[in-house]
């Protein structure tokens, strides 16, 4: 077409000049409508792998990495402390497109421990749960080999070495768990060792002092209320009679009586008990330690059980604290 020639346009003539300025508007108008961009989405939802029903009150602990720095590095990290509902799900939404999640996520879901499930590639069908033992202490536990008897489990003896080497195994129906990375996240009621089912939180209560990101720490109460749960669940598991005979190291042993001591109000009251030749501000960990065999673990749970049921009827009476921000920033040159 010959330039300056008019097109016809609803009865009018519009010159090609004029209709591609038309055009080009258009399209800029167009690239400037931007898509609101999506926010990320942490969530889990706490699943019993035996029941296949949905778990309420499990703790998830979930960290966002902020906004990028002009460096392009990560800011500093933040954290969200939440509880799984009804439905067994829990769910934060970033506050900012940018926000991105970060893969570790800390569980805590009292009277349980994390379990993976194995395929089996010749039986669709079913799945292998396994719990993990050494032969030393094959035998030598019979209240807990008795206990995953009546839960279906069967001792193995592998041929190769490996993780599984020794190990108890179940096979579970299939139908329910999905294939592929999902959001679910299966426990089992305790059948490990102590030393196998510890629950703890990273970065807890964190806050950052970074301007642009998004302070999500938590107050002192909440940490409080989250470390006498651990302790409730921790000293009762600990103090279960089907460990009677199974050997626990110095470090596990010191755990345990830690851990214990999250719901006194002092303490040092709990190396006391285990220590208790020596004064109250002259005590000795190492020494206590070399003591704590299974008579003085016996004691300890005699006299510590009664104070996990009060303080657990406290906890229940009370509700855990409202979430709430913690507002003080990092000192000056401490990363979290």
């Amino acid at each position: 077409m010959a330039s300056g020639v008019s097109m016809p346009c609803e009865g009018k003539t519009m010159n090609p000049k004029t209709l591609f300025l038309a055009i080009c508007a258009v399209l800029l108008l167009s690239s400037c409508r931007s898509e609101p961009k999506t926010l990320a989405v942490a969530e889990r939802q706490f699943i019993d792998a035996e029941t296949m029903k949905p778990i309420e009150g499990g703790w998830v602990h979930f960290i966002w990495y902020g906004k990028p720095k002009p460096n392009g590095m990560s800011s500093c990290r933040s954290a969200v402390l939440g509880r799984s509902g009804p439905d067994g799900w829990f769910r934060d939404t970033a506050q900012d497109p940018s926000w991105k999640l970060d893969e570790m996520t800390v569980f805590f879901v009292p009277g349980y421990q994390r379990v993976v499930l194995d395929r089996i590639e010749s039986d669709p069908d079913h799945l292998i749960m396994a719990v993990p033992e050494t032969d030393q202490y094959y035998g030598k536990m019979p209240g807990f080999e008795q206990r995953l008897r009546d839960q279906g489990f069967v001792y193995h003896f592998a041929a190769i070495k490996d993780e599984y080497s020794h190990h108890w195994t179940k096979r579970i129906s299939s139908k329910g768990f999905p294939r592929g990375d999902f959001p679910q996240r299966y426990f089992i009621r305790y059948h490990g060792f102590p030393w196998d089912v510890g629950q703890n939180f990273n970065f807890l209560g964190r806050v950052c002092d970074d301007p642009g990101s998004r302070n999500v720490g938590l107050a002192q109460e909440r940490i409080q209320y989250t470390d006498k749960l651990r302790s409730i669940s921790s000293t009762r598991f600990f103090c279960d009679p089907v460990w009677k005979g199974s050997a626990i190291s110095d470090g596990e042993k010191e755990v345990f009586i830690t851990s214990a001591s999250w719901i006194l109000s002092d303490r040092k009251e709990a190396w006391e008990q285990v220590s208790d030749q020596f004064g109250k501000w002259n005590f000795n960990h190492l020494e206590a330690l070399a003591k704590f065999d299974e008579q003085k673990k016996q004691a300890f749970c005699a006299w510590i059980l009664p104070k996990v049921e009060m303080i657990e009827a406290e906890l229940i009476r009370s509700g855990p604290p409202l979430p709430t921000i913690e507002t003080t920033p990092l000192s000056p040159g401490i990363q979290p």
